[in-house]
């Protein structure tokens, strides 16, 4: 359960560091790593599942 807590720090911790490189004063940056992390979660539930059947 920690290793769960602590990478899901460390992956907040990453995405606000993109979210605020890519900064440009409009809403985009945000939506863009949303985005992101969606697609990423996405695609680890299909190779989940792919994998337990």
């Amino acid at each position: 359960m920690a290793l769960l807590g602590s990478s899901q720090f460390g992956l907040g911790m990453w995405a606000s560091a993109a979210v605020s490189y890519h900064h440009d004063g409009s809403d985009r940056p945000m939506a863009g790593v949303i985005l992101a992390t969606t697609a990423a979660s996405l695609a680890g539930y299909l190779l989940v599942r792919r994998n337990a059947r």
